[in-house]
């Protein structure tokens, strides 16, 4: 598939809130190698005929059904400026590359995934997800969540996360989501992860996203 990523990011009135700017995505050539990851890693190769969803970011590998960020109906924000999003080709889980989230500083920080219309995920089960970083601020990192207008944070660490400089790989039942009360059948943002402030410049690493 080819690789989308950020390029421009969007404005965000509150971290839960607000009216969005406009994204900006490019897609880079099906060829795309970064420097230091020439080999494409998979450590959770896709089967085929069995069911993955991709939702189009933080994911390079085969799946079954994906839901396109097209700047129309489905987006990526990074809101008010809190964080910066590069390319990571030196720290990679799955894939050519990484998205590597870059504290701005601030008191909070948040973005990720956005649908204009609901979609119904309550078919999956799962979301995995693995994460780095080698700074204890974001220990505190969440992963937040809205359907049928119920928004909730899930605490990473509650799935074995520790900033510690070695990959997590996250599997989060889609039932504990549901537990929280937000509705699965209707999900507007599917991916959003969330922290209280972390020092400028620091770096978590977001790879291998996908539901089964």
């Amino acid at each position: 598939m080819k690789l989308i990523i950020l390029t421009a990011t969007a404005l965000l009135l509150s971290a839960c809130h607000g009216t969005p700017g406009e994204p900006n995505y490019t897609e880079l050539p099906e060829d795309f190698r970064g420097p230091e990851a020439a080999e494409f890693k998979d450590p959770t190769p896709y089967i085929p005929g069995t069911e993955r969803l991709s939702i189009s970011i933080f994911y390079e590998g085969s799946y079954s059904k994906i839901l396109i960020l097209d700047e129309v109906q489905r987006h990526f924000y990074i809101y008010e400026g809190t964080f910066n999003i590069a390319d990571e080709n030196a720290i990679v889980r799955e894939g050519l590359r990484a998205d590597a989230v870059i504290s701005a500083g601030t008191p909070w920080w948040g973005g990720g995934v956005t649908w204009d219309t609901a979609e119904d995920l309550s078919e999956w089960t799962t979301m995995h997800v693995s994460l780095w970083s080698d700074n204890q601020a974001y220990e505190g990192t969440e992963i937040e969540i809205e359907g049928g207008g119920v928004t909730r944070r899930i605490p990473v660490a509650d799935y074995g996360f520790v900033p510690d400089g070695t990959w997590y790989d996250l599997a989060i039942p889609m039932s504990d989501i549901a537990d929280t009360g937000v509705d699965v059948s209707a999900i507007t943002r599917p991916f959003v992860l969330a922290g209280e402030s972390v020092p400028t410049g620091a770096t978590l690493v977001v790879d291998n996203l996908y539901y089964e």
